[in-house]
């Protein structure tokens, strides 16, 4: 993949997920009190990291990154995780979004969300393509 194609899977799929393993949590774990100073801090982080900016891509580049993205489904699926919102490829680029396999895994809303650990470890096995 590009090194642009890289960056855009970093930003759109992972955002959320890379905060934590940077140090920068996207989760309000802050006092009620405290919670606009956390929300400004995680800006902030988004903005040092780069993941407020995402480039546009060809219809070629999103192709790539679908079928990229569904070789991570099969990984994610194979290690017991299955990912259920799976788009066709012509929704997708259709709607020029990414799907967020990891994202729904670790919706907080979740009842079996994948812990911090446990997404650290599917990342080495499992990488964002």
């Amino acid at each position: 993949m590009t090194r642009v194609l890289k960056r855009v899977v970093a930003a759109a799929i992972v955002a959320v997920s890379v905060f934590a393993v940077a140090g920068c949590s996207s989760e309000s774990v802050a006092p009620v009190e405290q919670d606009a100073a956390y929300r400004a801090a995680v800006e902030g982080c988004t903005t040092e990291l780069g993941y407020d900016q995402t480039p546009v891509l060809t219809e070629e580049q999103r192709k790539r990154l679908y079928r990229g993205l569904l070789w991570l489904v099969d990984c994610l699926k194979d290690r017991g995780h299955a990912v259920e919102q799976v788009p066709s490829e012509q929704s997708s680029l259709d709607e020029s979004a990414v799907f967020d396999p990891y994202g729904e895994l670790r919706d907080p809303r979740r009842a079996d969300r994948l812990s911090d650990e446990t997404f650290a470890r599917l990342l080495e096995v499992c990488p964002i393509p």
